[in-house]
């Protein structure tokens, strides 16, 4: 946009500036910029030689914009070089950042955050949106620990809206999560990871069920009673 008002008599500064306000006016792109086109079709077809006042123009005016500045908009802007604006097709260059900190409201850039940090971002970006089943291989590999609690919370939110689909190691997601049915696999021949088997399905309240819960995430009985001692529980 800065480009094709080039050849109007206005600072290359304030010119930025319009491109820059209509970017922040609002998430999505689309009304922001059918504001300032409006706007500068007004000015356009406005006759610079009539007596009518200039038409109102409020995202101009917010970026500073003179009486004779917008006046040479008028004389200077024709309608085919506001056509041929109109019809620019629209650059999409997305900017992420991560949330370090909602409280200080801190943000790093994207590229910038740890392999967990991003993991948990994208999980949460998914489970906030309805489509079809999200399919996740192992999620506990690449979330940050610090956040399990959090994610566990959206996941039972995420779960009245579409189907969720786990392979998973870890008891936060399998027992935490609410999983209405647990499919326990198997190898079909032990050591040999060639060909595989479902070797139990059903509900968390099933007692077989639990017991492969217990075995598979917490090591067995012992080992998670041994854990229970040691913290304290």
């Amino acid at each position: 946009m800065a480009s094709s008002l080039s050849q109007v008599r206005i600072s290359k500064s304030k010119r930025s500036r319009i491109c820059v306000n209509v970017c922040s006016l609002q998430r999505t792109l689309s009304p922001a910029w059918s504001g300032i086109l409006t706007e500068l079709e007004k000015l356009a077809r406005h006759d610079p030689e009539g007596t009518d006042p200039l038409p109102a123009c409020p995202i101009i005016d917010k970026c500073d914009f003179k009486s004779s500045e917008k006046s040479r908009i008028t004389a200077e802007f024709d309608y085919e070089r506001w056509l041929d604006l109109s019809l620019a097709e629209l650059e999409f260059n997305p900017v992420f950042q991560y949330c370090t900190s909602k409280a200080k409201n801190e943000y790093i850039a994207f590229v910038d955050a740890s392999a967990g940090q991003q993991a948990t971002a994208l999980f949460t970006a998914l489970l906030n949106q309805e489509g079809a089943a999200l399919i996740i291989d192992q999620p506990e590999d690449d979330v940050d620990s610090k956040v399990v609690k959090e994610i566990i919370e959206r996941i039972w939110t995420a779960k009245t809206k579409r189907q969720l689909i786990f392979a998973s190691h870890n008891a936060n997601f399998v027992v935490n999560g609410d999983a209405e049915l647990v499919i326990c696999c198997d190898y079909l021949k032990a050591g040999d990871q060639t060909a595989g088997t479902i070797k139990l399905s059903g509900a968390i309240d099933n007692e077989k069920i639990r017991k492969e819960i217990t075995t598979v995430t917490e090591g067995g009985e012992e080992a998670f009673k041994l854990r229970k001692e040691k913290y304290g529980f």
